[in-house]
């Protein structure tokens, strides 16, 4: 993909007013969709900002898209990494995985527009299916680690 192009060199501005230095801005034309758009020169020149942000809407409009139903193992794996030993997520971005625990202590994680149990995820990013029930062997609803996960039925959970 190809870079903005600039169009007119802004100088030296301040990114907020409460900013102590200045930093070089310039007007882009989007390679995308042909907007005109302001960014700091630093963000395009390192490839920060490839777009007005048509680019991020544009991605928004297609994580959206998939359903619980559509959800896959290579849908997970491409937002997500999963540490089977530790029981931990990442998100492939580097970030941390932020999450919230429900009202019966399971951790759940948006991912793809959805929020998912992370024992579920757990499962399906190991064995590539989303089971009908999940145990926690040790009874530690917040230990993910894969070993402590197994598949039953909900008569023997």
């Amino acid at each position: 993909m190809e870079q903005p192009k600039l169009l007119k060199d802004l100088g030296m501005l301040f990114p907020k007013p409460s900013s102590k230095r200045k930093v070089r801005y310039g007007e882009y034309t989007c390679p995308v969709c042909n907007n005109v758009f302001t960014a700091m020169s630093t963000s395009v020149n390192t490839g920060n900002t490839k777009s007005c942000g048509c680019l991020i809407k544009q991605c928004k409009d297609e994580l959206f898209i998939i359903s619980r139903e559509n959800f896959t193992q290579e849908i997970l794996m491409q937002e997500l990494y999963y540490s089977p030993l530790t029981g931990k997520f990442r998100r492939l971005s580097g970030k941390d995985v932020t999450g919230k625990t429900n009202g019966v202590g399971y951790h759940a994680i948006m991912v793809a527009g959805h929020s998912y149990l992370a024992h579920r995820l757990a499962w399906l990013y190991v064995y590539g299916i989303f089971p009908k029930m999940i145990d926690h062997i040790d009874g530690n609803r917040a230990n993910n680690v894969i070993t402590n996960l197994r598949d039953v039925s909900s008569k023997e959970n």
